[in-house]
């Protein structure tokens, strides 16, 4: 039997889910607020250290973390204030960003590029303590559940790999720039394995990112740190101000779903033609993209993502 099997039972491996105000009985971890309050709180920093290790895959090895501020100010009034999901320091002081992001984004590597910069600016002291530039290692991880790459031009073998790493390497020899500034990019949604073809913690970690939020009960039930997961992240046991919130979350994209398919009735109905209903799923379409332009900062990339329309149609309808 593969260990990594261990507590699931064999008749069922992501089942459907109950009932419940939430949706299922544990959290989406790869919602921004889920991933937070699983990841980023000293309650639970055995969580992210446990993680964090098996991103590093034995390179290092990551016995604590001391959470940091994730908000950085512009270094003049004109330039860009930015808020990080999660930022620690470890124990030999390497600095670690991570990012969750669901939903696709304009130039994601451009705005990882920046982030990465940000986090260097802000580790060197100033006065005689900084005149050696003593940078520690800093490393950047973005968990995505869209294809980061798209419209990117990237190397195909990237392809199929679902964890991509990237430093300072010679442009001709690849010899790395003493230092280590990486940046990490983990792509939930390239991860397909079954239960039965997990190979590795990782493994685990990445099945349990896009899976978690299905199960009906916990699996890998001989692991700690696993079933502290599903300890931490039961929809029930959390704080009623925290079921709140992540209740909100997901009721709003509801909200403005529900929004639109009453708009493009209620226009089809109006119209009353005798292609009614095909004119009415076009201004529903339509509908749902002026609500989302209108009632949210979602970018046209975002937007065309969640309605199935070309990028270029959404832009029209901004304009």
């Amino acid at each position: 039997m593969n260990t990594f099997m261990e507590g699931l039972p064999r008749s069922r491996q992501v089942t459907e889910r109950p009932p419940a105000s939430y949706g299922g009985r544990y959290l989406d971890i790869r919602r921004d607020h889920a991933f937070k309050h699983t990841f980023g709180r000293e309650e639970t920093k055995e969580l992210l250290i446990d993680l964090l290790n098996c991103l590093m895959e034995g390179r290092k090895t990551i016995r604590d973390v001391r959470f940091s501020s994730v908000e950085r100010q512009g270094g003049h009034p004109g330039s860009r204030t930015v808020r990080f999901d999660i930022q620690c320091t470890a124990d030999n002081g390497e600095q670690f960003l991570l990012e969750m992001q669901f939903e696709p984004l304009d130039n994601l590597s451009g705005r990882v590029r920046f982030y990465s910069s940000r986090m260097g600016s802000d580790q060197v002291p100033s006065g005689k303590k900084g005149d050696g530039f003593p940078m520690p290692e800093i490393y950047v991880i973005v968990f995505t559940v869209f294809d980061p790459w798209k419209g990117e031009a990237h190397q195909a073998r990237l392809s199929q790999d679902y964890i991509n790493s990237f430093d300072f390497r010679h442009i001709k020899t690849c010899e790395p720039l003493p230092g280590t500034t990486e940046i990490m990019m983990v792509e939930l949604g390239k991860f397909k394995k079954s239960i039965e073809e997990l190979t590795s913690r990782m493994d685990q970690w990445m099945f349990l990112f896009n899976h978690l939020h299905q199960l009906a009960e916990p699996i890998f039930t001989g692991d700690p740190i696993f079933q502290r997961l599903f300890q931490v992240t039961e929809f029930n046991k959390q704080k009623l101000e925290d079921q709140m919130i992540f209740i909100d979350r997901e009721r709003d994209m509801r909200n403005i779903k529900n929004r639109w398919r009453r708009e493009a009735r209620e226009e089809g109905l109006k119209e009353g033609r005798k292609e009614g209903r095909k004119e009415a799923e076009s201004e529903k379409d339509l509908s749902f993209v002026r609500t989302l332009i209108s009632d949210t900062d979602f970018n046209d990339q975002k937007i065309a993502a969640l309605t199935g329309l070309e990028e270029e149609t959404v832009k029209k309808i901004r304009n």
